[in-house]
């Protein structure tokens, strides 16, 4: 059985901080609830409606988690291997992305592709098995994962997201609600982008919550297909397909098609109303069962089983 790892929020220089959307620090507070008892607060937006968590760790903070406590806190792995990637159904999820790329969006089989936050590179390696040939570049904080990817997938994996060449295709693949500052990523990760070019980005889906587990560290910010297409509008790009999705073995989502725009387009105007939804959605997520849990995370030895159960269950689930 997993053991709990002694991290506490604190730890990553937590703080008020700004919506990314529209830069407001007047909020809603929705939860105080999260699956890993930490005592994350999920707020809402009062001027946009975006839900996310506030205070919330500093991108210094988020680094150091990601580099060294991510992968094993979510997943019991300090390095991939292949039993690792069939626990996680790795090769059908990726496998269902990569038929989305080629059917859908058309990217030649010489096409250069990004894979921002690439893991251990089970996309590229069903990008190849889809019959792509590359070249492939990967951004991956965690080495020894970013090592797999370079293997697995025969890419050029590094911690930060400068490419040797323009993209014709780069991915966001459940990367966007763990970011910092999400506007600023897709900025830069927009001037690698081929004229012509795209930007696939997939994300929970927040209206579709409906338990205490879509509520943790990891993901900062939850996305309606309203505050997505917002965000990646305001980074620079136009969207060209927008809808609702199931992925396999992952949670309901939403995935986006945009391309950079050639001339500045009308910001598009939210409503904190207009996410009624998704923050009745964050309300509800396990309220009933939450006193419970907290209840019992006073006692050290059911707190300790009780997140090492959660690791367990959530290993066909997590990114």
């Amino acid at each position: 059985m997993l053991t709990a790892l002694p991290i506490r929020l604190n730890d990553f220089d937590v703080d008020i901080r700004p919506c990314p959307i529209c830069g407001s620090t007047d909020f809603t507070h929705l939860a105080h609830h999260d699956r890993n008892l930490l005592g994350i607060t999920t707020v809402g937006c009062n001027g946009c409606g975006l839900v996310q968590t506030n205070p919330r760790p500093s991108s210094v903070g988020l680094d150091r988690f990601y580099r060294d406590h991510y992968r094993l806190f979510y997943q019991g792995a300090t390095a991939p291997d292949q039993g690792y990637i069939a626990s996680l159904n790795k090769e059908v999820r990726l496998a269902y992305t990569a038929r989305f790329v080629a059917d859908v969006i058309g990217v030649a089989p010489g096409g250069v592709v990004l894979d921002f936050g690439c893991g251990e590179g089970s996309l590229f390696a069903a990008l190849r098995k889809a019959g792509f040939t590359g070249p492939f570049y990967g951004v991956e904080l965690n080495a020894s994962f970013g090592e797999y990817a370079s293997r697995f997938g025969d890419a050029t994996v590094s911690n930060s997201i400068r490419s040797r060449e323009p993209v014709d295709l780069a991915v966001v693949n459940h990367v966007l609600e763990h970011l910092d500052d999400p506007i600023s990523s897709l900025r830069e990760i927009g001037r690698l982008i081929k004229p012509g070019g795209h930007i696939y980005i997939d994300v929970p889906d927040a209206e579709e919550y409906d338990k205490i587990y879509d509520l943790h560290i990891a993901h900062i910010y939850h996305f309606t297909e309203r505050t997505l297409r917002c965000l990646v509008e305001r980074a620079g790009f136009f969207v060209e397909r927008i809808e609702k999705h199931q992925p396999p073995h992952h949670p309901r989502s939403i995935r986006l098609l945009a391309k950079p725009m050639v001339t500045a387009r009308p910001e598009r105007l939210l409503e904190a109303g207009n996410e009624k939804r998704a923050w009745t959605a964050v309300q509800s997520a396990g309220r009933y069962r939450n006193t419970v849990r907290l209840r019992l995370s006073r006692i050290g030895w059911l707190r300790k089983l009780y997140l090492a159960v959660v690791r367990r269950l959530g290993n066909s689930t997590l990114a």
